[in-house]
């Protein structure tokens, strides 16, 4: 089972980004997405967030969680996984975000021969239903997927729907004030809309 919690000031409010898996950080600070997670919810007015995951095994990409597939490795992370993501989304005064992306070749990455994306997405959304009815839940825009140079490096013509919180920003800004930079970018860009379950 794999989770975060991060508190960053006083405020009761927490964000809940629900992405698509996690991986391995040793320095939170220096972790693009995370950083870019805690720009949103500062704006937000949160004083922390958690992340959550459609599937609980670490992998540093899609292409490695499809590996593990391929090899007959569990990679939802059993009930613990599940278990621990509903304790998390009954928790009161939470913003919570769907951030897991869509891109149209994600199942280039070895999920083509099944439907266990898509079954997550929808055991992720009766989960959201079940225990967090009463919240409003909100999925991750980009406002502008121009900045999604990489993304399209990598064979993917373009990102829809919903954005992943990397893409937010160009991470290949450089100088001494590329911290900021990025931080304004995501502020830009994100963009939060009601997310149909």
């Amino acid at each position: 089972m794999h989770q975060l919690d991060w508190k960053f000031s006083d405020q009761e409010k927490y964000c809940v980004f629900i992405m698509l898996n996690p991986a391995r950080t040793y320095r939170l600070e220096i972790n693009p997405t995370l950083n870019n997670c805690k720009t949103i919810a500062e704006k937000e007015n949160c004083g922390g967030m958690y992340i959550l995951d459609l599937f609980g095994r670490v992998a540093l990409s899609g292409r490695q969680l499809a590996d593990a597939k391929s090899q007959g490795l569990d990679i939802i992370g059993g009930a613990d996984h599940d278990r621990s993501v509903r304790e998390i989304l009954q928790k009161p005064n939470l913003l919570i975000i769907a951030a897991w992306g869509e891109c149209p070749n994600f199942r280039d990455y070895g999920f083509k021969a099944t439907v266990e994306f898509d079954e997550r997405i929808n055991y992720m959304k009766r989960m959201i239903e079940t225990h967090a009815s009463s919240k409003k839940i909100y999925q991750l825009k980009n406002k502008n997927a121009c900045v999604m140079k990489k993304c399209v490096r990598k064979g993917i013509k373009k990102c829809v729907n919903m954005s992943h919180p990397y893409w937010l920003a160009d991470q290949n800004i450089v100088g001494l004030d590329k911290k900021e930079k990025i931080k304004q970018e995501v502020l830009k860009n994100y963009h939060l809309e009601e997310f149909p379950l």
